[in-house]
């Protein structure tokens, strides 16, 4: 059972991504097409976390991406709000590095939104969502290698899911 709730919106120019709950690798979809999707006009992306509980690996991962993604387009990253438990899950993968941390009251802009729905439903699809653990998994080991000994075998274990899925059946 899930108990996380993902709304990403576009609000002029900032994409602003309000999770709540516990945020795992149902929600790694939309992230990672976000990740590959970025509006050419935007200034920043915003996490607003305030009611985010927990985050898993793959969670980070792609959060890692859309960082990096920014990043390459000399944008800016920032999390709102974040509670320590989960700064401190950051901050153990390394990847803390990629955002500016605020404390400000965000909210999204209702109807403006990045997919086609403003609560972004999750993603149960097993191909998708094999594909964005593979890529969230490699961008933590991407941005800190130390983190290759914690997930090289989450990647390769996905990896060969992922080959078994793509795989036309006979």
């Amino acid at each position: 059972m899930n108990n996380a709730n993902l709304m990403i919106s576009e609000d002029g120019d900032s994409y602003i991504i309000q999770v709540s709950g516990r945020a795992n690798f149902d929600y790694a979809v939309p992230l990672r097409e976000l990740s590959r999707n970025l509006s050419p006009n935007y200034r920043k992306i915003v996490f607003e976390m305030s009611g985010c509980t927990a985050v898993d690996s793959t969670f980070m991962g792609v959060m890692t991406m859309l960082a990096l993604a920014a990043r390459t387009q000399g944008k800016r990253t920032s999390i709102c709000n974040i509670t320590p438990t989960v700064f401190g899950l950051l901050k153990g993968l390394g990847v803390d590095k990629l955002f500016v941390f605020e404390e400000k009251e965000i909210t999204a802009a209702p109807g403006k939104t990045a997919d086609s729905a403003l609560n972004v439903a999750a993603n149960t699809e097993a191909l998708p969502r094999a594909r964005a653990v593979v890529d969230a998994h490699k961008a933590l080991v991407d941005i800190e290698p130390g983190n290759a000994a914690k997930f090289d075998k989450v990647i390769e274990f996905a990896e060969k899911d992922l080959k078994k899925m793509e795989k036309p059946t006979e």
